[in-house]
């Protein structure tokens, strides 16, 4: 059975195709488009996803999108008219924006799917549930035969929060909680509180959260959101303006954390770390809160993740030491980019698919484009770039060469990783024993905050010597401390002494693999820097070209691609065909 599923039209849009229940390839449509978050219609990687199965549309037994328009419909009007006047103001000015994306949504995919392929039958069009498409995103990909599961986002089309039992029969809900009741959406407010921009700025809020003392915790947990009976919570509505330009919260807010939003005070950063740091302590407390009243229910060790909100490492680290699941599998593309994946395999495993029992586990995220040394090469030359030809033997050794020199380092290798880490197909690495590595690479390569850490990737064989960690972690989904006495890690390590850690084997990525073996023959250390491949306001790179452009505009020394070597002191200047004018927002 071939199954293409696609998601779009809220952020993060891309497509996947399953075959046969295994994951063939999947891609989100920023990375093509280079539109960072891309809500469009994936046109680009439908095109992707079919042209690497060589297949077209009317090949396809099924597409489905991710969600129900037509419930996600019932929701927003809902929502606008609660809160009349204002809300019903507000929902016919929008009404233009919001009908083509709901009740007119399978119009728009019939006539934009019809458009890529005339010979397609709009009868294959199907629909998933969105909180529906995570789970099964999370599970159908996970290696256990049955475990518990937990959906947490912003806002599906009613749920929020989603607990579920998931085994040989498929996937039934125990519990839902239901907008305006979210945890994501909470966290979010929090994000757009501090200055950040929702839907990517999450990162940001966790990455200052440990620069804080978390001592309005118990503030927002009495008024803005509060554990209840039954493995529950509740949004306190006076604290949420569903309407506002500026962010979801209200004025109390200037009340309970003592502050005014960054937005209007323009204040440094460091005042908002308590912020930052209370919000992290709330939502690890009422995460733990919902498992714990779970898994007295189910009994259970194994779980699995998705949602956004499952992509807080922080917090699913917390989650193993809070509770009494011990093993914890999250979909590494745990957003509304991954619900692609989801859709298409609840279809799949659902009645209408006929549920085979054949289960693929997702052993690695590279599930996008791959380039070869011909179609590099011939990049090169057209930008008349000079480079070097490195035999796979020579290749690691270069890279360490480069490393041991203090230089930052870009490797394009393979195949594109699907989802929001960089895990070393498009990834810039780094020596993490530099003490001067972290301020060098925010400041110079990622034109970033200075206050955001980097992660380290570490040969999975070596995690336990290093990090208090054992097992593996190659999706860059859980934190764990630096192990006290090993060389320090200044590059890695953030100011709690945690590390967001990445396992890598052989069998996920010979050449990344290969690099870390070298540098710890050379130096002990079995450890790199690894941060995503692109400039501030981009999306990770995709193609040569993409590569070559965020090499020449930021501070990387050397690049790796495929079998070549290039380094900036023999190419001084940017080629102009892929010179940037300017940098976007971040």
């Amino acid at each position: 059975m071939k199954v293409l599923g696609l998601s779009c039209f809220y952020h993060d849009s891309a497509a996947a195709l399953i075959i046969d229940g295994r994951v063939h390839s999947a891609c989100e449509e920023e990375r093509l488009s280079r539109k960072k978050g891309d809500s469009g219609f994936p046109q680009n990687a439908i095109g992707y996803c079919l042209g690497s199965a060589n297949l077209r549309l009317s090949d396809l037994d099924a597409v489905v999108f991710y969600e129900k328009p037509w419930v996600k419909f019932e929701r927003i009007l809902h929502t606008y008219f609660a809160f009349a006047p204002r809300g019903a103001f507000h929902f016919v000015k929008k009404l233009p924006s919001i009908l083509p994306k709901t009740l007119f949504l399978r119009q728009t995919l019939e006539s934009q799917l019809s458009s890529l392929d005339p010979d397609w039958n709009p009868e294959t069009l199907a629909f998933s549930d969105h909180h529906l498409s995570h789970a099964a995103a999370s599970f159908y990909c996970s290696p256990f035969a049955e475990c518990d599961g937990l959906i947490v986002d912003a806002v599906g089309e009613w749920a929020t929060t989603s607990t579920f039992n998931a085994d040989a029969l498929g996937l039934s809900v125990l519990q839902e909680i239901h907008f305006p009741h979210s945890l994501g959406m909470f966290y979010s407010a929090v994000t757009a509180f501090c200055g950040f921009k929702v839907n990517s700025g999450e990162y940001k809020l966790m990455g200052l959260a440990p620069y804080g003392n978390p001592r309005y915790k118990s503030r927002i947990l009495d008024q803005i959101v509060s554990p209840v009976s039954h493995g529950g919570f509740k949004c306190h509505r006076q604290a949420f303006d569903f309407f506002s330009e500026a962010g979801l919260y209200t004025d109390l807010w200037e009340e309970i954390f003592e502050i005014k939003p960054r937005y209007k005070s323009h204040r440094e950063l460091d005042c908002y770390a308590d912020v930052a740091a209370s919000a992290q302590a709330a939502l690890e407390d009422l995460l733990v809160h919902i498992l714990i009243h779970q898994q007295k229910q189910t009994h259970r060790q194994d779980l699995c993740m998705g949602g956004g909100v499952a992509l807080n490492c922080v917090a699913n680290s917390v989650i193993l030491q809070r509770t009494e699941y011990r093993n914890l599998w999250i979909q590494p593309a745990a957003g509304d980019a991954g619900g692609a994946i989801g859709a298409a395999l609840a279809y799949h495993y659902g009645p209408e698919g006929g549920r085979g029992s054949d289960r693929h586990q997702m052993q690695n995220a590279f599930l996008g484009p791959e380039f070869s040394d011909q179609e590099i090469e011939a990049e090169l030359k057209k930008l008349s770039i000079r480079y070097e030809h490195k035999t796979k033997e020579k290749l690691c050794v270069c890279v360490v060469d480069d490393l041991l020199k203090g230089r930052v380092v870009a490797n394009f290798d393979g195949r594109m990783e699907f989802g929001p880490r960089a895990l070393g197909g498009r990834s810039i690495l780094a020596d993490p024993r530099l003490p001067d590595m972290k301020e060098n690479l925010n400041r110079r390569t990622k034109l970033r905050e200075a206050f955001r850490p980097f992660a380290p990737v570490v040969m999975e064989e070596k995690v336990e010597d290093w990090f208090e960690w054992s097992g593996p972690s190659p999706f860059m989904l859980f934190t764990a401390q630096v192990r006290k006495g090993r060389v320090p890690l200044p590059a890695v390590t953030h100011v709690d002494g945690s590390a967001r850690i990445q396992t890598v084997n052989r069998e996920q990525n010979l050449r990344l693999h290969g690099i870390l073996e070298e540098f710890e023959r050379r130096t002990g250390c079995p450890i790199l820097v690894n941060t995503s491949f692109n400039v501030r306001g981009e999306p990770i790179v995709c193609s040569p070209r993409d590569a070559l452009r965020s090499f020449f505009e930021c501070g990387i020394d050397t690049l790796y691609i495929g079998s070549f070597r290039i380094d900036k002191e023999s190419n001084p200047s940017v080629p102009q065909e892929i010179a940037l004018s300017a940098f976007a927002e971040d």
